[in-house]
């Protein structure tokens, strides 16, 4: 058939005269799945919304925010804040995640929740939770009440630019490695006995020349405890002797503002000198023991006290032996024959737990007959050192695995639990299996190890509130101090309560305790500095 021409066509024509039905989709046409939940209202402005609008105004590029599935299935969030140096043309980044982790059932939801927390960290002097819808203004509240009761040495996470905070951190924890460094040196090079830039004949300069020329007497540590003991006890035991016959003169001379002077010269802490001036400046009647350090010059009482009883670890370099050391100085001691009874390995863990430690060595070796694992050792001595009792069951029972306890489940909240901490204190670090957290203002460190025998954060089925391994060390505090603070913070692990002040709770509940034992610790190191440390 020849085409046909000249022919127009209308626009519907060689349609159908019913419109075609739409296809259904295949999420529509799946029987029974249930719609997708909104998370705000409509209308509202979400919080990723809110934190990408606040980093373009800042100048900042696009965050990342990611959301992590946590064992057991719900989700938490990290933020990465990023901007590019104008100067050196790179990228600077600041890593923030909720503590506590965000437990939400959807990634969506936590990437909005921890937009939340992002937004507070450096945009909190605004009210930005005037904008944001309900459920998350709930949680900008609570983190408002957080930041109420943050100590001062975290403000750095709340200042309106995180990445100068960030390089303050830095430097901080840059300056605070170099101190401890220099401390370490210092504590082990010797003493020389001079005061640079002064050739006066100072008093330490004569106590080293009175020192350097004197006879060395040396006793055993149980020997030297006895003789101390007997002393102090006949000092305290005979009050009838006191003198009243008024032959002593009360010294009216003594100057006690020199004498903390002098002393401070030599070394001696404050607390110490504050004892003994406090003894010194005693009004009559005198018992035999002041009558005697009456006879004396000022700086000669005071140093005849002193020695005898201050702790020999808190006594100056100039006053200790020739090596600068007393008898807790150096890691190994000596040298030991191939036929000792004591193998390597534990004689060396030994000397650890007492020297790196600070623990008693008697309380060692006891420990060590049941295990030689550094973590079983640490926990048996944390026990001992808070009287619990030791049976064979129970020790049996810490150097073994709790078989009832998930082992990738615990390493996986031990895993969170670290990189939340090693980002909220950057000084900290992780090194075999122990987690080194510095104490604010202080000189000591707090180290928890995370033993693969012990079911921390679960406190386990079988020996009730086991508390992880943790030991207290330090180039500058004295063994009995560290020990002192480590009591304390254990026994808030270990014995819950009746005021609420205690960490037992958190421990019972399966929760991380890191974060709360390094506050504790650090309100026991002030409580300390302020009462003096402990006799």
């Amino acid at each position: 058939m020849p085409p046909k021409r000249h022919i127009v066509r209308h626009g519907n024509a060689g349609n159908s005269a019913k419109a075609s039905k739409p296809k259904e989709s295949a999420e529509s046409s799946t029987p029974g799945q249930p719609e997708r939940k909104m998370l705000f209202p409509p209308g509202s402005k979400t919080p990723l919304a809110l934190l990408n609008e606040r980093c373009q105004k800042n100048g900042w590029e696009r965050p990342i925010v990611e959301a992590q599935r946590r064992a057991g299935g719900a989700f938490t969030c990290v933020i990465t804040l990023r901007r590019i140096d104008k100067k050196t043309s790179t990228i600077e980044s600041v890593r923030m995640e909720p503590h506590p982790p965000l437990s939400k059932e959807t990634a969506d939801e936590a990437k909005h929740w921890g937009a939340v927390y992002a937004l507070h960290r450096f945009a909190n002097n605004l009210q930005l939770n005037m904008v944001l819808p309900p459920e998350p203004r709930k949680y900008w509240a609570e983190l408002a009440d957080e930041q109420k009761k943050a100590p001062e040495h975290l403000a750095w996470q709340y200042m309106p630019d995180p990445f100068a905070a960030k390089k303050m951190v830095d430097e901080r924890q840059s300056k605070a490695r170099a101190r401890r460094e220099e401390e370490e040196a210092q504590s082990n090079a010797g003493f020389d006995g001079e005061i640079a830039g002064s050739g006066r004949n100072t008093p330490k300069s004569r106590a080293e020349k009175e020192f350097k020329y004197a006879p060395e007497v040396r006793m055993a540590q149980s020997l030297r405890e006895s003789v101390e003991a007997a002393i102090k006890t006949a000092i305290e035991s005979f009050p009838e002797l006191q003198s009243t016959d008024g032959q002593t003169t009360p010294q009216t001379n003594f100057d006690g503002e020199t004498l903390s002077k002098q002393l401070s010269t030599l070394g001696f802490n404050q607390h110490a000198i504050k004892r003994v001036l406090a003894l010194l400046s005693r009004p009559p009647p005198y018992d035999p023991y002041l009558t005697s350090l009456k006879a004396l010059s000022d700086l000669d009482a005071a140093l005849t006290h002193l020695l005898m009883t201050t702790n020999e670890s808190d006594l100056p370099k100039a006053f200790l032996d020739q090596k600068g050391k007393g008898t807790t100085g150096g890691f190994v001691s000596s040298l030991h024959c191939g036929n000792s009874s004591e193998d390597l390995q534990t004689r060396w863990t030994r000397e650890r737990a007492t020297k790196e430690a600070g623990w008693p060595e008697r309380s060692v070796q006891e420990c060590l007959s049941v295990s030689t694992d550094w973590g079983v050792l640490m926990e048996m001595l944390g026990r001992k050192l808070l009287g619990l009792q030791i049976s064979q069951d129970i020790a049996t029972q810490i150097a073994e695995t709790d078989p009832a306890i998930d082992v990738e489940e615990r390493d996986t909240m031990r895993n969170e639990e670290i990189e939340a901490l090693l980002s909220v204190h950057p000084d900290a670090s992780m090194k075999d299996q122990t987690l080194a957290i510095p104490i604010p203002d202080s000189s000591l460190t707090l180290q928890i190890i995370y033993s693969p025998h012990h079911p921390y954060p679960f406190p386990g089925s079988r020996t009730p509130y086991r508390v992880p391994p943790m030991y207290i060390t330090s180039p500058k505090s004295p063994p009995y101090v560290r020990l002192h603070v480590l009591s304390g913070l254990l026994s808030s692990l270990y014995n819950p309560a009746d005021d609420g002040h205690s960490l037992h709770g958190i421990l019972e509940t399966g929760q991380g305790i890191a974060f709360a034992a390094v506050d504790f610790a650090s309100s026991l190191w002030v409580e300390m500095q302020q009462r003096g440390p402990p006799d």
